[in-house]
């Protein structure tokens, strides 16, 4: 819960030495956008649920399967999802 107060925070781009971030890491700030670097491997459950404004969304190829535990429920402003890595869960109601 490291970013979850809101705030003035909009854009965040993690360090390379980050190899985890933890539950609801950043749930309910208000970013915009946030980049995970490839050192990171794990993306705890519900890690930007609740994020309104976030629109933009790069996550690095070290997380395998970085959309399971509702790791973006409820961002409906995201507009862009990149995933570099393989995944093997669906994206549920997704706007084409």
């Amino acid at each position: 819960e490291a970013f979850n107060l809101g705030g003035d925070l909009t854009s965040f781009k993690i360090p390379d030495s980050v190899t985890s971030i933890g539950e609801d890491a950043f749930a309910s700030s208000g970013l915009t956008s946030i980049v995970i670097p490839d050192s990171v491997t794990s993306l705890g459950p519900r890690a930007f649920q609740r994020c309104y404004d976030l629109k933009s969304i790069v996550i690095g190829s070290g997380v395998q399967d970085p959309l399971k535990d509702s790791l973006i429920y409820y961002c409906s402003s995201l507009t862009s999802l990149t995933i570099k890595a393989p995944t093997k869960t669906r994206l549920m109601n997704a706007k084409t």
